[in-house]
């Protein structure tokens, strides 16, 4: 339906441009030829005929201007719909990251994940990696969807490094999840939480992982934030 409206939108806009180019070439006829015409002519025919051209000139160059006008609005009324889109799903995927973060260090790790002998709990674990790997399918779409429609984002190259970047922090802690999973036991202090290389690091304190300078997750979309903020308040 939508390819079929926008065919027909398209179709319009070109017959109106053709009426207004067979305007101006009647009315260069007229300019050129006006005298020759009008001895061919009855003088009120000619003034006819030359108030039909401008009435019908007049309008056809309006509604063409109209057109590309309205065009334009639904074009960046589209383009701002999609980019809040964007923005919102980067955000809840972000604020689930961080509240699965808490819960983990809260839920699956005992006693605390500061102590040295501190151990996963398998079961919530699993339960929350579930959840962050939502969260990293959802920045993984929006990737796809920005490398597909370049056109359509504001520094896309630069949106795309950054989103790849929280991506495949998450997706690190995914492959880490799935390789462990089957030696993990239920409720052991064998599952040393500093035997997880990607899981210890990301449960630590935020000043020296989750917001570290940033081989991670939340800078990069922070700045993303700052990017698309700054296009949507244009």
């Amino acid at each position: 339906m939508k390819i079929l409206i926008t065919w027909l939108k398209t179709r319009a806009r070109k017959l109106w441009l053709i009426l207004v180019v067979l305007w101006l070439a009647a009315t260069l006829v007229l300019v050129f030829w006006g005298k020759a015409i009008s001895c061919h002519v009855h003088e009120e025919v000619f003034k006819q005929l030359v108030q039909v051209v401008i009435v019908l000139g007049i309008g056809a160059l309006g509604h063409l201007i109209l057109t590309e006008i309205n065009t334009s609005r639904e074009r960046r009324e589209a383009n701002r719909t999609l980019l809040l889109t964007a923005l919102n799903d980067i955000v809840g995927a972000y604020n689930e990251v961080k509240s699965v973060r808490r819960l983990l260090r809260a839920e699956a790790v005992r006693p605390k994940v500061k102590d040295l002998d501190a151990y996963v709990l398998k079961e919530p674990y699993v339960t929350f990696l579930r959840r962050i790997n939502e969260a990293q399918l959802k920045l993984e779409t929006r990737l796809r969807l920005i490398e597909g429609n370049e056109t359509k984002y504001p520094e896309p190259k630069k949106l795309q490094k950054l989103l790849g970047e929280a991506e495949g922090y998450l997706g690190k802690i995914i492959s880490e999840w799935e390789d462990r999973l089957g030696s993990l036991e239920d409720g052991s202090k064998q599952n040393k939480l500093a035997d997880f290389t990607f899981l210890r690091p990301f449960l630590a304190k935020a000043d020296c992982s989750f917001e570290s300078s940033f081989a991670n997750f939340a800078d990069p979309l922070k700045a993303m934030f700052a990017i698309i903020g700054k296009a949507l308040g244009k």
